[in-house]
């Protein structure tokens, strides 16, 4: 008897990017996996020729499908939302899995990754590998070879950069991103990891980021400060426990961008509140040093570089590195 393979779809959300998305679904096209049974692009009410593309592409595969975003808060996690919201309630594949409109999948990923879910017989019910730039370097650094990770490996920071994976779909459970938040991924993965979950994560390039866009969502931090703040605050009321007991000193890292989010959006209080939440999980000089910054700087010299680029190429490498 032939081997039923699990069914896998693939969620693509996007915005004013139809050139991106054109490269972004050739390369689900064409990958070597038999049983991709949708390819669900969700669009926040795209101003370009993003309809007219995504019809192109059905009329050549039935399996792409077009949706828009009208039931949740404009932006990337209420965008995810909605393709969440088709694959749970209506196709219901085994497994799926989220391609955003800057990205591609390398060659044989989806089937490199369901290959490894059916060895494990569901053991594992996340797996995932690496993902690359567009200069082929390595953005997903976890371990060598073969590794599990757990609730704890994601709470903790161990296994928290950009990579490609597959999920259960029986693992969603109705939950969903939280939309008032900007981008918000770790808020439902943290849940779902808290669920005694644990993926297997294999240590190959299986994905390719184009980082160099201006308009990627990473890079609108400091212009969504209100709801990048809102990603920090729901990630520590999830975790924050847990985060006292096994890792303080991150506590105290997702505390601080908490609280600089919060001066940015001038939320006054917030400021406050999580500086002391920072001091309180760890008194490390770095840690220290980054409070009395967030204190002192006035919100113009903070967010002086905009479009997140002050975040990332200073406040987050003192953070995280």
């Amino acid at each position: 008897m032939q081997e039923i393979l699990p069914s896998v779809a693939v969620i693509v959300p996007t915005y004013n990017r139809s050139l991106m998305l054109r490269r972004a679904l050739e390369s689900i096209l064409t990958q070597n996996y038999p049983n991709i049974v949708k390819i669900i692009v969700t669009d926040d009410a795209s101003t370009d020729d993003t309809k007219e593309i995504v019809k192109e592409y059905m009329n050549k595969d039935n399996r792409i499908v077009f949706i828009e975003n009208t039931r949740y808060k404009k932006g990337p996690a209420g965008n995810r939302n909605n393709g969440l919201d088709y694959v749970e309630y209506i196709i219901k594949p085994d497994l799926f899995c989220f391609l955003d409109d800057d990205q591609v999948l390398l060659p044989n990923a989806i089937s490199r990754l369901a290959d490894l879910y059916r060895r494990y017989n569901g053991k594992y019910r996340i797996v995932f590998g690496n993902a690359v730039n567009e200069r082929g370097e390595k953005i997903t650094k976890v371990a060598k070879g073969l590794y599990e990770i757990t609730y704890e490996d994601i709470i903790c920071g161990r296994a928290r950069d950009d990579s490609f994976g597959l999920i259960e779909t029986s693992l969603l459970k109705g939950r969903r991103y939280c939309d008032d938040a900007w981008g918000a991924e770790w808020t439902l993965i943290a849940q779902i990891y808290k669920d005694n979950v644990t993926a297997l994560y294999v240590d190959e390039d299986l994905l390719k980021i184009y980082e160099e866009y201006s308009d990627r969502v990473t890079f609108k931090m400091t212009e969504k400060a209100d709801r990048q703040f809102l990603n920090y605050k729901y990630f520590l009321d999830i975790v924050e426990e847990d985060l006292k007991k096994i890792c303080p000193r991150v506590l105290a890292k997702h505390s601080l961008s908490a609280a600089l989010f919060a001066k940015l959006s001038g939320k006054k209080a917030e400021v406050n509140f999580y500086l002391k939440k920072a001091l309180k999980a760890s008194s490390h000089p770095k840690i220290i040093t980054i409070a009395l910054l967030i204190l002192i700087l006035p919100p113009r010299l903070l967010s002086a570089l905009r479009g997140g680029k002050l975040y990332m190429g200073f406040f987050r490498k003192l953070l995280w590195r």
